[in-house]
C-alpha cells in the first residue's frame, strides 16, 4: 500500500518518540485489517473491543495483543511494528472477522449491546424486534415501513401491508432468541451478501429507533455484530438449542440454575416466550418469522425437548459446543 504524507502529531510511546507514519497499523497489516486498523489509528472506532484470549507465543504468557501485560494502545502499535502481534489477528480471524458467507452456510449470529446495556427496555421493543425480524428479511424497502403497518392496521400482527410486493428474502431464519443485552440468530446464507444486508438494516434500525425513543446518542451495539459459520451437522443441532432454550432459560424468572434444575418445568415456560423461537416450533405460536420446516424435518416437538434437555445438561456435545464458553456467544 502506498503512503501518502500528511502532516499528522507525532506522540510519545512507552519508549520513544515515534512518527506517526513510522507506527501507523495500516502500512503493517494485510488489507483484511485495514479499516479497523484506520479506525483504531483515527479514533473512529472507540466500542472496537478486543479479545482477551489468552496465546503462548515465542515460549512466554502474553495476551492477545502480543504483549505480556496490558499495557495501551502504544504497546499495541509497537508490538505490531516489531512483528509480534500474529496472536491478536488469529485470534481476531478466527473468532471475530465475519467472513464472506458461501450461498447455502449456516451462521450463528449475535449482537451485543455496547458495555453490556440492555437494546430492548419494555414489551414495546421487544414487539418491535419481532417485526423487524419479520419485515427486514426482504429485498423490498419501505422508507415508512412502521407507517404502513399502522395505516393497514397490521402493526399488531406479522401481516404484511396489501400494497406490498411479495417477500422475497435476504436470509433463511432458522432461529433467534432475544434477552435484555443482545439477541441470538441462526441463519442460513440463501443470496450471496444476504446475511450482511439483513444484519446491517436490522441493526440500524433499532439503534435509531431505540435512540428516537429514548432520547440517546451514539452506537446501540458494541461495535458489530459476531458470526461463526456452522459446519457440521450435530454443532448445528446444538446451536439451535442454545439459542432457542439456552437463552430463554437465562431469563426465566427464577433463574437459570433453578431452570436447569427443573427442566420440564422451565421448558414449558421457555416454549410459551415469545421472544424466542422455541414456540414456534413447539406449535405455540404460527407466525412468519422463521422457517419452521427445516428443525422439524430433524425432530418432532418430544424428540427435541429430550435434545434440548442434553444440551443443557451438557450431555453428548459437539467438540465445537467448547466455543461458547469463552464468552464471544454469551
Amino acid at each position: 500500500m502506498r503512503w501518502l504524507p500528511q502532516k499528522r502529531p507525532a506522540y510519545k510511546s512507552s519508549n520513544a518518540l515515534l512518527t506517526r507514519k513510522s507506527r501507523d497499523p495500516r502500512y503493517l497489516l494485510s488489507e483484511p485489517m485495514h479499516s479497523y486498523a484506520d479506525q483504531l489509528t483515527t479514533g473512529r472506532h472507540s466500542n472496537f473491543l478486543l479479545p482477551s484470549t489468552r496465546v503462548r507465543e515465542h515460549g512466554r504468557g502474553v495476551d492477545a495483543f502480543g504483549c505480556k501485560k496490558a499495557c495501551g494502545f502504544g504497546c499495541f502499535f509497537q508490538n505490531l511494528h516489531e512483528g509480534r502481534l500474529t496472536s491478536f489477528i488469529n485470534v481476531y480471524d478466527r473468532h471475530m472477522r465475519k467472513e464472506p458467507f458461501g450461498i447455502g452456510s449456516y451462521v450463528h449470529v449475535v449482537q451485543r449491546g455496547t458495555r453490556g446495556l440492555p437494546i430492548v427496555r419494555d414489551e414495546a421493543d421487544r414487539f418491535r424486534f419481532l417485526l423487524m425480524l419479520t419485515h427486514f428479511n426482504d429485498t423490498f424497502t419501505s422508507p415508512n415501513w412502521h407507517r404502513d403497518l399502522y395505516d393497514a392496521h397490521v402493526h399488531r400482527t406479522f401481516e404484511r401491508p396489501l400494497h406490498w410486493p411479495e417477500r422475497d428474502a435476504h436470509v433463511c431464519l432458522i432461529a433467534f432468541g432475544l434477552v435484555e443485552n443482545h439477541f441470538h440468530l441462526l441463519l442460513q446464507e440463501i443470496k450471496e451478501g444476504g446475511i450482511a444486508l439483513f444484519m446491517h438494516r436490522l441493526g440500524t434500525g433499532m439503534a435509531k429507533k431505540f435512540n428516537e425513543r429514548y432520547g440517546e446518542k451514539g452506537s446501540l451495539f458494541q461495535g458489530s455484530y459476531c458470526a461463526r459459520a456452522v459446519d457440521d451437522d450435530n454443532y448445528l443441532r446444538y446451536v439451535s438449542a442454545y439459542i432457542q432454550v439456552k437463552n430463554a432459560f437465562d431469563v426465566h424468572p427464577r433463574g437459570y440454575d433453578w431452570a436447569r434444575d427443573n427442566f420440564d418445568g422451565a421448558y414449558a415456560w421457555a416454549s410459551a416466550y415469545a421472544y424466542s423461537s422455541l414456540g414456534d416450533y413447539v406449535g405455540t405460536f404460527d407466525r412468519p418469522i422463521v422457517d419452521k420446516e427445516f428443525l422439524s424435518l430433524l425432530y418432532n416437538p418430544d424428540d427435541y425437548r429430550e435434545f434440548a434437555r442434553d444440551v443443557i445438561l451438557g450431555r453428548n456435545l459437539p467438540h465445537n459446543s467448547a466455543l461458547h464458553s469463552t464468552g464471544l456467544f454469551e
